[in-house]
């Protein structure tokens, strides 16, 4: 899938659609590596989640590849993946939404 080549952009990441976030996951995941956050951390970095995934700790933000000529059937959700013990991130994962 091509996830796009956009530098990450706090403000932009906030008011983007699924492909506009799309673009910008690499960039994300390069400059803010997940295992060096907090929960809070991230909520804070890019707002609050577009739900959660498995638990509530879980954080999850839509996104679709900025390559793909329609958003619906190709989202995916970036998902946080916490410990519920201390609320640092364990990793990030894309995964297909239930």
């Amino acid at each position: 899938m091509n996830w796009g080549d956009c530098d990450f952009d706090r403000d932009r990441w906030q008011h983007a659609d699924a492909r506009g976030r799309g673009c910008m996951v690499a960039s994300l995941l390069d400059r803010h590596p997940p295992e060096t956050m907090t929960a809070a951390e991230v909520r804070g970095l890019l707002g609050e989640p577009t739900g959660y995934a498995d638990h509530d700790e879980d954080a999850a933000y839509v996104v679709a590849p900025a390559a793909s000529a329609r958003t619906r059937g190709t989202e995916q959700l970036l998902v946080y993946r916490t410990d519920r013990r201390n609320g640092r991130i364990l990793g990030a994962e894309l995964i297909a939404p239930p």
